[in-house]
């Protein structure tokens, strides 16, 4: 749990520095980066949850316990721009183009 946690939080952190402020050029190049790792720190975070979830059992649905709702949240990760589907075909587009 805890590498799938520090892989996220890297990535996470190496997005940032390719938006750099919002002072990024926006070229397909970093589009690409970003959309890149943005799955990836979706998977992760969903993973990390997912794993926590099964350490902890049945009193993860405890709704005063907190996590039932990070899991229920974690999920929309996979839902947003881009889907892992959209983002995987953007990604073989632009690495096939030369």
């Amino acid at each position: 749990m805890n590498n799938d946690l520090v892989a996220a939080e890297i990535q996470l952190n190496d997005m940032l520095g390719i938006a750099d402020n919002y002072a990024y050029e926006a070229i397909d190049q970093n589009g690409q980066d970003i959309l890149t790792r943005k799955t990836n720190v979706a998977n992760g975070a969903i993973d990390v949850v997912t794993k926590a979830m099964e350490i902890v059992g049945g009193a993860g649905f405890y709704r005063g316990f907190g996590l039932k709702r990070l899991f229920r949240d974690v999920q929309a990760a996979r839902y947003h721009p881009l889907p892992v589907s959209e983002q995987v075909k953007f990604s073989g587009e632009y690495l096939l183009r030369d």
